[in-house]
Protein backbone atom coordinates (compact mmCIF):
# COMPACT_ATOMS: atom_id res chain seq x y z
CA UNK A 1 0.00 0.00 0.00
CA UNK A 2 1.46 3.48 -1.38
CA UNK A 3 0.12 6.62 0.29
CA UNK A 4 1.93 9.81 0.58
CA UNK A 5 2.54 10.41 4.14
CA UNK A 6 1.58 6.94 5.24
CA UNK A 7 -2.25 8.80 5.24
CA UNK A 8 -3.95 5.37 4.42
CA UNK A 9 -3.38 2.22 6.26
CA UNK A 10 -4.42 -1.63 5.23
CA UNK A 11 -6.20 -2.84 8.93
CA UNK A 12 -6.63 -5.90 6.98
CA UNK A 13 -6.28 -8.85 4.67
CA UNK A 14 -8.31 -12.21 3.98
CA UNK A 15 -9.35 -14.34 1.46
CA UNK A 16 -12.91 -15.33 0.79
CA UNK A 17 -14.27 -17.34 -1.64
CA UNK A 18 -10.89 -17.41 -3.47
CA UNK A 19 -10.75 -13.65 -3.46
CA UNK A 20 -7.86 -11.65 -1.80
CA UNK A 21 -9.64 -8.61 0.00
CA UNK A 22 -7.78 -5.52 1.20
CA UNK A 23 -9.52 -4.03 3.65
CA UNK A 24 -8.39 -0.14 3.99
CA UNK A 25 -8.51 2.95 6.15
CA UNK A 26 -8.27 6.48 5.96
CA UNK A 27 -8.41 7.97 9.91
CA UNK A 28 -7.18 11.66 8.42
CA UNK A 29 -9.46 14.52 8.50
CA UNK A 30 -8.92 15.10 4.91
CA UNK A 31 -8.85 13.13 1.56
CA UNK A 32 -6.02 10.90 0.59
CA UNK A 33 -5.04 7.86 -2.43
CA UNK A 34 -3.70 5.01 -2.03
CA UNK A 35 -2.15 3.25 -4.54
CA UNK A 36 -2.03 -0.88 -4.33
CA UNK A 37 0.27 -3.29 -5.64
CA UNK A 38 -0.94 -6.87 -5.65
CA UNK A 39 2.56 -8.44 -6.86
CA UNK A 40 0.61 -11.47 -8.34
CA UNK A 41 -1.59 -11.54 -11.58
CA UNK A 42 -5.38 -10.92 -11.18
CA UNK A 43 -8.36 -10.93 -13.72
CA UNK A 44 -10.39 -8.04 -11.85
CA UNK A 45 -10.07 -5.56 -8.80
CA UNK A 46 -13.12 -4.27 -7.41
CA UNK A 47 -14.44 -2.00 -4.58
CA UNK A 48 -16.15 -3.20 -2.15
CA UNK A 49 -18.81 -1.90 0.47
CA UNK A 50 -18.60 -3.34 4.04
CA UNK A 51 -21.31 -6.17 3.19
CA UNK A 52 -19.29 -7.15 0.20
CA UNK A 53 -21.61 -5.72 -2.65
CA UNK A 54 -19.41 -4.19 -5.21
CA UNK A 55 -18.89 -0.34 -5.59
CA UNK A 56 -16.97 0.07 -8.89
CA UNK A 57 -14.23 -1.71 -10.72
CA UNK A 58 -10.96 -0.43 -10.79
CA UNK A 59 -9.07 0.19 -13.76
CA UNK A 60 -5.03 -0.82 -13.16
CA UNK A 61 -2.34 0.73 -14.58
CA UNK A 62 0.39 -0.34 -16.99
CA UNK A 63 2.76 -1.91 -13.98
CA UNK A 64 -0.66 -3.53 -12.23
CA UNK A 65 -1.13 -0.94 -9.53
CA UNK A 66 -4.39 0.34 -8.84
CA UNK A 67 -5.57 4.03 -7.31
CA UNK A 68 -8.11 4.67 -5.32
CA UNK A 69 -9.85 7.79 -3.57
CA UNK A 70 -9.75 7.47 -0.06
CA UNK A 71 -12.31 10.21 1.58
CA UNK A 72 -11.62 11.27 5.24
CA UNK A 73 -12.56 8.35 7.94
CA UNK A 74 -13.46 6.14 4.84
CA UNK A 75 -13.09 2.05 4.92
CA UNK A 76 -12.70 0.66 1.63
CA UNK A 77 -12.14 -3.01 0.70
CA UNK A 78 -10.73 -3.80 -2.72
CA UNK A 79 -10.63 -7.57 -3.65
CA UNK A 80 -8.30 -9.07 -6.19
CA UNK A 81 -9.85 -12.29 -7.80
CA UNK A 82 -6.26 -13.93 -8.78
CA UNK A 83 -5.92 -15.60 -12.80
CA UNK A 84 -6.42 -18.69 -11.04
CA UNK A 85 -9.54 -17.96 -8.87
CA UNK A 86 -13.00 -18.09 -9.90
CA UNK A 87 -14.14 -13.87 -10.29
CA UNK A 88 -16.16 -12.80 -7.77
CA UNK A 89 -19.77 -13.48 -8.23
CA UNK A 90 -19.65 -16.23 -10.86
CA UNK A 91 -22.43 -18.34 -10.52
CA UNK A 92 -20.55 -21.98 -10.39
CA UNK A 93 -23.25 -24.12 -8.98
CA UNK A 94 -24.82 -23.59 -12.81
CA UNK A 95 -21.50 -26.10 -14.02
CA UNK A 96 -22.32 -29.41 -13.34
CA UNK A 97 -19.19 -31.38 -11.91
CA UNK A 98 -18.03 -33.98 -14.55
CA UNK A 99 -18.47 -37.67 -13.52
CA UNK A 100 -15.29 -38.94 -11.49
CA UNK A 101 -13.83 -42.35 -12.99
CA UNK A 102 -13.41 -45.05 -10.61
CA UNK A 103 -9.94 -46.35 -10.24
CA UNK A 104 -9.23 -49.50 -12.76
CA UNK A 105 -6.90 -52.10 -11.52
CA UNK A 106 -5.29 -51.78 -15.21
CA UNK A 107 -1.67 -50.31 -13.50
CA UNK A 108 -2.43 -47.51 -15.36
CA UNK A 109 -2.13 -44.50 -13.03
CA UNK A 110 -5.23 -42.13 -12.71
CA UNK A 111 -4.39 -38.74 -11.99
CA UNK A 112 -5.43 -36.73 -8.77
CA UNK A 113 -8.15 -34.30 -8.34
CA UNK A 114 -6.92 -30.98 -8.76
CA UNK A 115 -6.87 -29.42 -6.08
CA UNK A 116 -9.40 -26.42 -5.97
CA UNK A 117 -8.99 -22.82 -6.62
CA UNK A 118 -9.52 -21.57 -3.69
CA UNK A 119 -7.30 -23.89 -1.79
CA UNK A 120 -4.47 -22.96 -4.47
CA UNK A 121 -5.26 -19.15 -3.87
CA UNK A 122 -4.86 -20.04 -0.12
CA UNK A 123 -1.33 -21.61 -0.77
CA UNK A 124 0.54 -18.82 -2.61
CA UNK A 125 -1.26 -16.04 -0.03
CA UNK A 126 -0.25 -18.17 2.50
CA UNK A 127 3.15 -17.45 1.66
CA UNK A 128 2.58 -13.22 2.18
CA UNK A 129 4.00 -12.00 5.34
CA UNK A 130 2.12 -9.50 6.82
CA UNK A 131 3.86 -7.46 9.95
CA UNK A 132 1.91 -6.92 13.17
CA UNK A 133 0.67 -3.51 13.30
CA UNK A 134 -1.60 -3.22 16.87
CA UNK A 135 -0.59 -4.87 20.35
CA UNK A 136 -3.19 -5.01 22.97
CA UNK A 137 -2.69 -1.62 24.02
CA UNK A 138 -3.35 -0.05 20.41
CA UNK A 139 -6.81 -2.46 20.68
CA UNK A 140 -7.40 -1.13 24.25
CA UNK A 141 -6.74 2.73 23.46
CA UNK A 142 -9.27 1.92 20.46
CA UNK A 143 -12.11 0.87 22.86
CA UNK A 144 -11.95 3.92 25.07
CA UNK A 145 -11.81 6.25 22.27
CA UNK A 146 -14.83 4.50 21.05
CA UNK A 147 -16.68 5.07 24.15
CA UNK A 148 -15.65 8.41 24.55
CA UNK A 149 -17.24 9.35 21.05
CA UNK A 150 -20.21 7.43 21.98
CA UNK A 151 -20.71 9.78 25.02
CA UNK A 152 -19.68 12.77 22.80
CA UNK A 153 -22.20 11.44 20.61
CA UNK A 154 -25.35 11.36 23.69
CA UNK A 155 -24.05 14.79 24.09
CA UNK A 156 -24.35 16.02 20.60
CA UNK A 157 -28.24 13.68 20.48
CA UNK A 158 -29.29 15.85 23.49
CA UNK A 159 -28.18 19.13 22.85
CA UNK A 160 -29.53 19.10 19.02
CA UNK A 161 -33.46 17.33 20.81
CA UNK A 162 -33.38 21.09 23.12
CA UNK A 163 -35.51 23.87 20.94
CA UNK A 164 -33.27 25.67 19.10
CA UNK A 165 -33.54 29.53 18.78
CA UNK A 166 -33.80 29.87 14.95
CA UNK A 167 -33.05 27.51 11.83
CA UNK A 168 -29.65 28.47 11.68
CA UNK A 169 -28.37 26.84 14.76
CA UNK A 170 -31.02 23.89 14.59
CA UNK A 171 -29.30 23.30 11.18
CA UNK A 172 -26.08 23.76 12.98
CA UNK A 173 -27.15 21.24 15.82
CA UNK A 174 -28.18 19.09 12.84
CA UNK A 175 -24.85 18.71 11.17
CA UNK A 176 -22.88 18.38 14.67
CA UNK A 177 -25.13 15.35 15.39
CA UNK A 178 -24.56 13.66 12.02
CA UNK A 179 -20.84 14.14 12.34
CA UNK A 180 -20.23 12.80 15.41
CA UNK A 181 -22.27 9.93 14.75
CA UNK A 182 -20.60 8.93 11.48
CA UNK A 183 -17.51 9.59 13.88
CA UNK A 184 -18.65 6.88 16.21
CA UNK A 185 -19.71 3.99 13.24
CA UNK A 186 -16.16 4.45 12.10
CA UNK A 187 -14.77 3.96 14.97
CA UNK A 188 -16.57 1.03 16.06
CA UNK A 189 -15.40 -0.44 12.84
CA UNK A 190 -11.69 -0.17 14.21
CA UNK A 191 -12.60 -1.79 16.97
CA UNK A 192 -13.45 -4.66 15.37
CA UNK A 193 -10.47 -4.78 12.92
CA UNK A 194 -7.81 -4.33 15.46
CA UNK A 195 -9.15 -7.27 17.19
CA UNK A 196 -9.11 -9.40 13.87
CA UNK A 197 -5.63 -7.71 13.79
CA UNK A 198 -4.49 -8.78 17.49
CA UNK A 199 -5.95 -12.48 17.19
CA UNK A 200 -3.53 -12.79 13.81
CA UNK A 201 -0.46 -11.42 15.71
CA UNK A 202 -0.66 -13.66 18.75
CA UNK A 203 -1.80 -16.54 16.39
CA UNK A 204 1.62 -16.31 14.06
CA UNK A 205 -0.42 -15.99 10.85
CA UNK A 206 0.06 -14.30 7.77
CA UNK A 207 -2.95 -13.79 6.98
CA UNK A 208 -6.04 -13.25 9.53
CA UNK A 209 -8.90 -15.82 10.02
CA UNK A 210 -11.75 -15.74 7.93
CA UNK A 211 -14.76 -13.61 9.27
CA UNK A 212 -17.40 -15.69 11.33
CA UNK A 213 -21.08 -15.57 10.53
CA UNK A 214 -21.04 -13.00 13.82
CA UNK A 215 -18.92 -10.67 12.77
CA UNK A 216 -19.82 -10.17 9.08
CA UNK A 217 -23.35 -9.51 10.23
CA UNK A 218 -22.11 -7.07 12.82
CA UNK A 219 -19.56 -5.27 9.76
CA UNK A 220 -22.96 -5.73 7.58
CA UNK A 221 -25.01 -3.80 10.33
CA UNK A 222 -22.77 -1.03 10.60
CA UNK A 223 -22.05 -0.49 6.99
CA UNK A 224 -25.53 0.13 6.77
CA UNK A 225 -25.23 2.88 9.13
CA UNK A 226 -21.99 4.02 7.94
CA UNK A 227 -23.66 4.60 4.65
CA UNK A 228 -26.72 6.32 6.17
CA UNK A 229 -24.92 8.39 8.09
CA UNK A 230 -22.36 9.75 5.35
CA UNK A 231 -25.67 10.40 3.23
CA UNK A 232 -27.20 12.38 6.55
CA UNK A 233 -23.89 13.95 6.80
CA UNK A 234 -23.58 15.61 3.37
CA UNK A 235 -27.38 16.44 3.64
CA UNK A 236 -27.21 18.13 6.25
CA UNK A 237 -24.07 20.29 5.44
CA UNK A 238 -25.69 21.11 2.01
CA UNK A 239 -28.79 22.64 4.21
CA UNK A 240 -26.55 24.44 7.14
CA UNK A 241 -24.80 26.15 3.94
CA UNK A 242 -28.05 26.95 2.40
CA UNK A 243 -29.45 28.10 5.33
CA UNK A 244 -26.45 30.00 6.34
CA UNK A 245 -26.36 32.03 3.48
CA UNK A 246 -29.76 32.90 3.47
CA UNK A 247 -29.39 34.10 7.07
CA UNK A 248 -26.38 36.07 5.80
CA UNK A 249 -28.52 37.32 2.89
CA UNK A 250 -31.07 38.37 5.58
CA UNK A 251 -28.64 39.80 7.70
CA UNK A 252 -27.44 42.26 5.06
Amino acid sequence: IESPHDAVIMSSACVVEGDFLVRLYNPGESDAVAMVNFKHSYSAAEVRQLDESPVETLSPQDDGRCQLLMPAHAVRTVAFAPVHAPAHGRDQASTPPKPTTPPQKTGVTIPRAAVPRSAQARAFLGSVSLPPVVDEGFVAAEGARCEELRKQYEDVRTQAAATQPNAYKAMLARSALSTAHRTLLEAEISVIMAERKLKQTKSGRALPEPYDENTREALRQIGRKLNDARIQKRTDDYLLAVTEGATTHATE
